[in-house]
């Protein structure tokens, strides 16, 4: 093994433990207190978020207007992720996580989430950055009813 090796493997590792960092702050700006503005400085200039059922958002100032958003519905939220797998190559990466939600619509309805999110990562002068989140749902549920009854209920 020589020492360049070593150091590659080293910075593969640090680069990892960033991008979870980064996947943990963008849970925390999510959830309470809410924080889009400090979320939104988590993505590339030209980054992607989409989720099917919710929409395509292209460019910082689509995907901020859509977090703004859907705090109107979504009134509280917990995210948790888990079971990360990620995969660095020099300043870019994919990654993908667990969702398990907790949460609220409209302050009234209790709600599970559950889905796992495909991420892609560029790293930008020395920082990582979200190039694109893709969520995909493994059930929206009333905590009344369970995913058992309804696994993919609707909250409008």
């Amino acid at each position: 093994m020589t020492t360049e090796s070593i150091l590659n493997r080293l910075q593969a590792l640090e680069d990892a433990e960033e991008i979870k960092r980064l996947k943990a702050q963008y849970c925390n700006y999510c959830d309470q207190p809410f924080n889009a503005d400090a979320l939104i400085k988590l993505f590339a200039d030209d980054a992607v978020w989409e989720a099917d059922g919710i929409g395509r958002f292209e460019g910082k100032d689509e995907i901020y207007g859509f977090f703004k958003n859907i705090t109107e519905r979504l009134t509280f939220a917990v995210h948790y992720v888990m079971n990360p797998i990620i995969d660095v190559q020099g300043n870019s990466a994919q990654g993908s996580w667990y969702l398990w939600e907790p949460g609220t619509i409209k302050g009234r309805d209790a709600i599970w989430i559950s889905g796992s999110y495909t991420d892609e990562y560029q790293k930008i002068d020395g920082v990582w950055k979200f190039k694109n989140v893709h969520l995909d749902w493994f059930f929206r549920a009333s905590v009344e009813k369970g995913w058992a009854e309804d696994r993919m209920a609707t909250f409008d």
